[in-house]
């Protein structure tokens, strides 16, 4: 590792909502009890089981907005994004790959925990971190909603830096304009009395005098 200059530390955390899903308890039942009859035959039914009683609970909450919170730091050209869930990799990639900083970590069970959160595409797939369950119980879409939404904090961040970087530049340009014309003012204010002082001065100091006759001429001589 080698020293590396920081020209800016940042953090913002926000108010990230989410809903539980709608499930149909037949259909997440087959998901599990197919599976572990395939798997592990000889405990199927009490995985099964576990699973049962999960959903139960889970059951009047289908539809219930529930907040958590996602929450982004800036160490100079080094983003760290914490997000409040076993995040799939698939999507910490997507966020790596459109993030505006050079170097982009994302950071899962960051403040809080939602359970897993599975892409739209692992939902398709399946498996035990789709399943319906206190392990997993965010509507498809969230993932790549919170995805978007650290985004849109980290894109924010960068722009409100170029602004800020940006009005800096143009109060150093002014102010430098402003000394540079005052300083050529002077220059020629300088140059200008220099060239005419002289003439200036003459046509003070040199009167013209008629004299009366060629008499009062010979006396002055």
């Amino acid at each position: 590792a080698k020293p590396r200059s920081v020209d800016r530390v940042a953090a913002i955390k926000r108010r990230f909502t989410f809903k539980v899903r709608h499930f149909d308890e037949a259909v997440e039942d087959q998901k599990v009890i197919s599976y572990c009859r395939k798997r592990v035959p000889h405990v199927a039914e009490s995985y099964a089981k576990v699973f049962r009683d999960m959903r139960k609970k889970l059951a009047p909450q289908q539809g219930e907005q529930r907040r958590s919170w996602i929450q982004a730091m800036v160490i100079g050209d080094v983003a760290i994004v914490g997000v409040p869930a076993e995040y799939f990799t698939s999507l910490g990639m997507d966020i790596k790959r459109r993030s505006p900083f050079k170097h982009t970590v994302v950071a899962g069970l960051a403040n809080d925990t939602i359970g897993y959160l599975p892409d739209r595409e692992g939902h398709k797939l399946g498996g035990y971190q789709t399943w319906m369950g206190l392990h997993s119980f965010a509507e498809e879409g969230t993932g790549e909603r919170m995805a978007e939404e650290v985004l849109a904090m980290l894109i924010r961040g960068q722009e409100e830096r170029a602004r800020r970087v940006a009005a800096r530049k143009v109060r150093e340009i002014s102010d430098s304009a402003i000394a540079n014309a005052n300083r050529e003012a002077k220059e020629i204010i300088s140059r200008s009395i220099q060239r005419f002082a002289g003439e200036l001065a003459l046509e003070s100091t040199v009167s013209v005098v008629t004299l009366p006759s060629d008499e009062m001429k010979g006396r002055i001589i």
